[in-house]
């Protein structure tokens, strides 16, 4: 990643980096741009960090009831990511057209 930003560092700014968490493009971007660069998770691997904080969070005692509150919180942590991936994924998907409408000229 170091040497593709090299080359195109003059012409180029790059503001935002979307990768996953184990990459080192981003320790690479950085290491040769000038200028400021904020990482952004993908939508994977965001939903997955929402999951796991969720999951890990300290709840009220009453906030799930029931014998099992640590399957109904890992419950609840699956379906906002579920949600919030939903959300994610529309926002980010461009329009497409319906076929009846596509193939009308």
């Amino acid at each position: 990643m170091a040497e593709c930003t090299k080359e195109v560092n003059e012409h180029l700014n790059v503001s935002y980096l979307t990768s996953d968490g184990d990459s080192k493009a981003f320790a690479g971007l950085k290491s040769v741009q000038k200028g400021h660069c904020e990482p952004l998770k993908d939508i994977r691997h965001l939903s997955l960090s929402m999951k796991r904080q969720i999951s890990n969070a300290p709840f009220s005692s009453t906030a799930f009831s029931g014998r099992n509150k640590s399957a109904l919180q890992n419950r609840f942590a699956s379906d906002v990511k579920a949600r919030c991936v939903a959300e994610l994924t529309e926002a980010v998907q461009p329009e497409v057209p319906e076929k009846s409408n596509a193939w009308n000229y």
